[in-house]
């Protein structure tokens, strides 16, 4: 199981160097919100999770991915700044697209906006792409994992914000049952 960011940026190199390592093992993927694939590894519908974190249960076997910073980003068409740090104001002129409802990123970003008391427009999604595209189409400003839209930002698609204030980093992490789980999991954990 997988996460979308990790799908959208690294998944193809990984399934590659699994299946040069395991050239027998046959994957049936699965990609979801970090909680969703917590509740099918413990269900053990998963042997493999490759997730970000905060965890609601402490798996028996982790390997650290590492850390995914978000930046906020928008398309140039919308009229933003670029000569001045932005402010909330400037912001919440626009649509705020957030990660989905329930998850960490989405309770920072409607708390910082709440906390500056703006009225920001919050526009939740459960597809991480699809807030990119509605990004890219104009349609709000979005924190997004840099990695995620590096693309979009060398072609000028999407341009960093200079806005004061992001949400805390991605940290994920290889997460399986080190008691259940076959020996490739764990190597595959480590490859990940």
């Amino acid at each position: 199981g997988v996460t979308e960011m990790i799908m959208h940026t690294w998944l193809r190199d990984f399934m590659r160097a699994f299946r040069e390592e395991f050239p027998k093992i046959s994957v049936e993927l699965t990609v979801d919100m970090s909680a969703r694939l917590e509740e099918d590894l413990f269900s053990h519908r998963i042997d493999l999770a490759l997730q970000n974190g905060p965890f609601s249960r402490s798996a028996t076997g982790t390997a650290a991915l590492g850390r995914y910073p978000l930046i906020w980003v928008a398309s140039p068409n919308l009229d933003l700044a670029t000569d001045r740090p932005l402010t909330v104001d400037d912001m919440a002129r626009h649509p705020i697209l957030t990660h989905a409802r329930g998850t960490r990123q989405h309770e920072e970003v409607l708390a910082h906006f709440r906390a500056e008391r703006s009225n920001a427009h919050l526009v939740p999604s459960s597809n991480l792409a699809a807030g990119k595209q509605m990004a890219t189409d104009s349609m709000g400003v979005a924190a997004l994992p840099a990695a995620m839209v590096s693309e979009e930002l060398a072609s000028k698609a999407l341009r960093q914000l200079n806005y004061s204030w992001q949400p805390d980093d991605l940290d994920f992490v290889a997460r399986y049952d080190a008691h259940t789980a076959g020996l490739y999991v764990q190597r595959a954990a480590n490859l990940a």
